[in-house]
């Protein structure tokens, strides 16, 4: 890696100076942060444009999206007080209706986001999941 003359972070502590006497290092500047001393202070080096602006050709069609990690999971109900796993129980996520239980309570599911999500659990003679008073609301794909 290539040094610089000027330490970033102490020339950045120092505040905005005339661009005459300014310590920053340009170099580092414009290689790392995109950035541009100036006599008004610090101002993009290159402008970014959005690949999702109207007037931007790529190549492709639509619209570019931010990349959505995804896992594949099994989800296992049972019967809080004596344990029996629970068919025919209907799962919501994200007030989605996503399936239903196996005869094993289980139900798979394939390219759910990571992340925290509302699970909501309904079956007949059960209090809903959201009813009850269980910590059992969300589900965490990591």
């Amino acid at each position: 890696m290539r040094g610089f003359q000027y330490i970033f972070q102490e020339g950045l502590g120092k505040g905005l100076r005339r661009f005459s006497s300014n310590p920053r290092n340009l170099q580092s500047l414009v290689e790392c942060h995109n950035a541009m001393p100036a006599e008004e202070g610090l101002r993009p080096h290159v402008d970014i444009t959005s690949l999702n602006a109207d007037d931007i050709s790529w190549g492709g069609e639509g619209k570019l999206s931010a990349f959505i990690q995804t896992r594949s999971i099994t989800i296992n109900i049972i019967d809080y007080v004596d344990y029996e796993d629970l068919a025919n129980s209907l799962i919501y996520i994200d007030d989605i209706y996503v399936g239903t239980t196996d005869v094993n309570g289980e139900l798979d599911l394939a390219e759910v986001a990571v992340g925290t999500h509302v699970i909501k659990i309904t079956k007949d003679n059960y209090v809903d999941s959201d009813d009850d008073r269980l910590l059992n609301d969300t589900l965490v794909v990591t």
